[in-house]
């Protein structure tokens, strides 16, 4: 698997995960430019905006250690665009981190609720 699909076979994974945790799906891939939001959903009246990270080795670190500030940076940025596009600015809203990791066959999923904040 390449580094491309092992990243696509992450988040529907996470979808799945996300989606049996009562988490209601509203977009993927949602595309601004310099990069994408993974995954947004509604918990409630919760916009989560979920970011997938991957790993087919825990050699060098964990998927969810990769999250920049740089990254969060971004998705700060791509977060207000979408609630500004969507007229959704009223919503409290949360970052959340899946992380999946691909070893010996299988996958780990770890689900990180809240994991940064502005």
């Amino acid at each position: 698997m390449n580094r491309k699909e092992l990243g696509q076979r992450a988040e529907d994974l996470a979808g799945e995960y996300l989606k049996k945790a009562g988490l209601e799906i509203v977009e993927r891939n949602y595309y601004i430019r310099g990069g994408e939001l993974d995954i947004i959903a509604l918990e409630g009246e919760t916009v989560v905006f979920v970011e997938v990270r991957s790993k087919s080795s825990d050699c060098y670190g964990l998927p969810e250690e990769t999250v920049s500030e740089k990254k969060q940076g971004f998705l700060y940025r791509a977060a207000e665009q979408y609630l500004i596009k969507n007229e959704w600015l009223e919503k409290n809203c949360r970052f959340d981190v899946v992380s999946v990791l691909f070893k010996d066959g299988k996958a780990e999923i770890k689900w990180y609720q809240d994991a940064f904040a502005q």
